[in-house]
């Protein structure tokens, strides 16, 4: 009898070429090798130009993870959604591939999941870095609460353990909100009347390729206009 998977790790890379390879390391030592039910692993490059998909291949033959690579762009939304599809486990383990939220914080969004029997159990960075990256997840965490009475601290981050039976209620409507994608899933989640926890989580601070410092305050307005303008559109 063959078992069924009961966990599926997901992740998307774009130009991960600094962290991806020790990521995916990370994953199989703290969870993949340690999780006492059968797991799955499966990463979705979307259209990466640097060594991102070379260095994937490479550890493929490895890990044996299950590897989907896109030929061109593929938007943050698009891929993740793509990867919720693809996944069989009863729970969907997703985190971003630049690293930033070490994979071992995992069990800390298990044990929670476990004490509260929650749909969706997101990751709460602590200690965030720099100091203007707290400040902009505090003011997000204000606008949402006010908007949407959304009370989860850390919406926009990318660590969520999620149940894979709930996901239909979420990903056909995801993907309108591009400079805030995760907390687009918890409002759609909080809608749907799932129920949603949060696990205190490590930060690591990290590079970012598609939010660098020097256009963080242009996004910034045009996360929180976006937020404002969702509500608008979806009263």
């Amino acid at each position: 009898m063959i078992s069924k998977t009961f966990l599926s790790i997901i992740t998307t890379t774009y130009q991960s070429e600094k962290y991806i390879k020790g990521l995916i390391e990370e994953i199989y030592k703290n969870i993949v090798d340690k999780f006492p039910q059968k797991t799955e692993v499966i990463v979705y490059d979307g259209g990466s130009q640097d060594k991102t998909q070379e260095i994937l291949k490479k550890i493929h033959k490895k890990y044996h993870f299950r590897l989907e690579i896109s030929p061109k762009r593929d938007r943050y939304t698009s891929s993740v959604k793509k990867l919720y599809q693809m996944a069989s486990g009863q729970l969907i383990f997703y985190l971003d591939s630049d690293g930033e939220c070490p994979p071992k914080e995992f069990w800390k969004l298990y044990q929670k999941f476990k004490e509260t029997k929650a749909d969706i159990i997101n990751g709460a960075r602590s200690h965030r870095k720099p100091l203007y990256r707290l400040l902009i997840s505090r003011a997000n965490y204000l606008l949402i609460n006010l908007l949407f009475g959304l009370k989860t601290i850390d919406s926009n981050c990318g660590f969520k353990l999620t149940r894979k039976k709930v996901t239909g209620k979420i990903i056909p409507n995801w993907g309108k909100l591009r400079y805030n994608p995760n907390t687009e899933y918890l409002i759609l989640a909080h809608k749907a009347g799932l129920k949603i926890n949060q696990a205190v989580i490590l930060h690591r601070q990290r590079e970012s390729v598609v939010s660098p410092s020097n256009k963080v305050l242009g996004q910034i307005f045009k996360a929180f206009w976006e937020l404002i303008n969702y509500k608008l559109k979806n009263k």
